[in-house]
C-alpha cells in the first residue's frame, strides 16, 4: 500500500502502527483505523495515543477537542485527561512526528544510497566492501535501484569467491610438491640424527660420516657395521666404550679412520681390537687401564697421543704398519 504526501509517495509498510492509523484517520479511514488503534492498545495498555486515536475513529472525528463532548464514561475521560496531561502526543503531535520521521527516513535512505552508489563505483573490493554494500543494499530494499545494486553486487562477491578459491587452489597445486619434499627432508634429516641403535651400539652422524658415540654397559663384544642408512662408519667417537668393564673383544669394520679421546677408557677386560689396520689418529688416554690389551695394530704413520695407553699393561705391543710403536704407559 502507498500513500501520497506533498507529491511523493511512500510505502506504507515503512511507519509505525500508531502512524499507519492516524494515516487512515486523516483519510476518514475509521473503521481501518479503530481496528488498527485496538491492536496497539492490545499489545501497550498504557499507550495515550492508541486511546486518544481510537476515540476519535470511533466517533468519525479528527480532532481530539471535540471529545470532550462526548459521553463518556469517567475513568475513561479521566484516562484521557492524565494521558494527554502527562505523556499523550494528541493527533496533531502524532502526525507532526510522522511528517518527521518520514523526511529523517528518506535523508537517511539518500545517505545509504549514496554510500552504496561510492562503493560500487571502486574498481576493485575485498571481501568485507562487499559484505558491507550488500548489507546496505538489503537495508535499501526496493529505494531506487538498490535491488538490482544489490544483484549485480551478489554476483560480484561469488566471483570474488570463485577467484579466492582459484588461488588457494594454485597455491596448493605449487606448494604442495615443495613441501612433500621439504617434510622428506626433514624426515631423513631427523633420521640421520636421531642417533640410531645396532647391535647394541648407538650411532651419531658428523661430517665425515657416522661415529660409535655410546654401547650397552653389559656388552662383552662389539662388531661395528660399515654403513648406517648408506653412509659409511668411520670413528669411534669420544668416550664410546669408556667403563665398559664387561667388553672383551671389539671388531671394528675396516673404513675406521680415529679412535676418540677416551674411547676404551677403563675397559680393564679388552684383549683385542679387530680390524684396526686402517686408524690414522688415537686420541688421548684413548686406550686408558686396557690392562689385559697385549696387541694392537694400527696404520702406518698413525698419530698417536702421548697419553693413549697410560696405565696399559708394560707388555702392550702397538704396531703402526709394521713398525713397533714405543708406549708410554705411565704419561
Amino acid at each position: 500500500m502507498e500513500y501520497e504526501r506533498k507529491g511523493e509517495w511512500y510505502d506504507v509498510e515503512e511507519l509505525t502502527d500508531l502512524q499507519h492509523a492516524y494515516y487512515l484517520l486523516k483519510n476518514n479511514k475509521y473503521s481501518e483505523a479503530v481496528r488498527i488503534f485496538e491492536k496497539v492498545m492490545a499489545d501497550s495498555p498504557t499507550e495515550p495515543t492508541a486511546y486518544i486515536g481510537a476515540l476519535l475513529a470511533q466517533n468519525c472525528m479528527h480532532s481530539e477537542e471535540q471529545l470532550v463532548n462526548l459521553p463518556l464514561p469517567l475513568s475513561s475521560y479521566a484516562l484521557f485527561e492524565s494521558a494527554r496531561k502527562n505523556a499523550g502526543k494528541g493527533y496533531g503531535q502524532v502526525l507532526f512526528s510522522y511528517e518527521e520521521a518520514q523526511r529523517k527516513l528518506l535523508e537517511e535512505k539518500e545517505e545509504k544510497y549514496l554510500f552504496l552508489l561510492e562503493g560500487v563505483s571502486k574498481t576493485e573490493k575485498n571481501e568485507k566492501e562487499l559484505s558491507d554494500l550488500i548489507g546496505c543494499a538489503v537495508e535499501l530494499r526496493d529505494y531506487k535501484d538498490a535491488a538490482a545494486i544489490r544483484s549485480q553486487l551478489e554476483k560480484d562477491r561469488q566471483a570474488f569467491h570463485t577467484a579466492k578459491a582459484e588461488k588457494k587452489k594454485e597455491f596448493w597445486i605449487r606448494f604442495l610438491p615443495c613441501a612433500v619434499l621439504l617434510l622428506t627432508v626433514v624426515a631423513v634429516v631427523g633420521t640421520l640424527f636421531a642417533l640410531p641403535k645396532r647391535d647394541g651400539l648407538r650411532y651419531a652422524l658428523t661430517l665425515n660420516g657416522y661415529a660409535v658415540v655410546d654401547c650397552d654397559r653389559d656388552q662383552q663384544t662389539a662388531v661395528l657395521r660399515e654403513k648406517i642408512y648408506g653412509i659409511p662408519v668411520t670413528e669411534v667417537g669420544r668416550n664410546a666404550f669408556k667403563d665398559c668393564n664387561e667388553l672383551t673383544q671389539v671388531t671394528l669394520n675396516g673404513k675406521i679412520d680415529a679412535i676418540g679421546k677416551s674411547a676404551f677408557s677403563n675397559c680393564r677386560n679388552l684383549k683385542g681390537v679387530v680390524g684396526a689396520e686402517t686408524v690414522e689418529k688415537v686420541g688421548g688416554k684413548a686406550f686408558k687401564d686396557c690392562k689385559s690389551l697385549r696387541l694392537l695394530k694400527l696404520a702406518p704413520d698413525c698419530q698417536l697421543a702421548r697419553t693413549a695407553f697410560r696405565d696399559c699393561d708394560r707388555s702392550l705391543a702397538v704396531f703402526a704398519g709394521d713398525e713397533r710403536q714405543t708406549v708410554d704407559v705411565d704419561a
